[in-house]
């Protein structure tokens, strides 16, 4: 678990906008990624999120941040299906399970998908494999 705590800056992605599109996301939502990941290309601390495992409460929790401010916090219980709120506004069903030191797997069921997010780390490399109706994303993240 303690090696998926820290703050992580996005370093790259591949084929997030086909994931997005299998997850059926708002084009809203898609555009607005699209002008953030040109941020990150002239400013690679544009996104960065922060991921805090708490084994004593079993909590979970993701920040995200977009250029040092707060955009997104959700924290939910381990192993526990809780409504949560996406980060294009939806809301679906998710739970997350820990799989050891380096690894954690989020699972979401809303309306008309079903996806998952594996995260995990490498030394100071955390990865990010999410996958939605056959098609993954990947992405990669940094410590900081």
């Amino acid at each position: 678990m303690a090696k998926l705590n820290g703050t992580w800056r996005f370093v790259s992605q591949d084929n997030l906008d086909g994931y997005h599109t299998a997850k059926k996301t708002p084009d809203a939502y898609k555009e607005f990624l699209r002008g953030l990941g040109q941020a990150v290309k002239s400013n690679p601390d544009a996104y960065k999120e922060q991921l805090v495992i708490d084994a004593a409460a079993g909590t979970a929790s993701r920040t995200a941040f977009i250029n040092d401010e707060k955009k997104r916090d959700v924290t939910v219980k381990v192993g526990v299906e809780t409504e949560v709120t996406l980060a294009d506004g939806r809301t679906a069903k998710g739970s997350i399970e820990i799989q050891g030191d380096s690894k954690a797997v989020l699972h979401e069921k809303g309306d008309g998908f079903e996806s998952s997010a594996v995260y995990e780390v490498n030394g100071n490399e955390l990865t990010v494999t999410q996958t939605c109706a056959g098609q993954s994303a990947v992405m990669k993240f940094t410590k900081v």
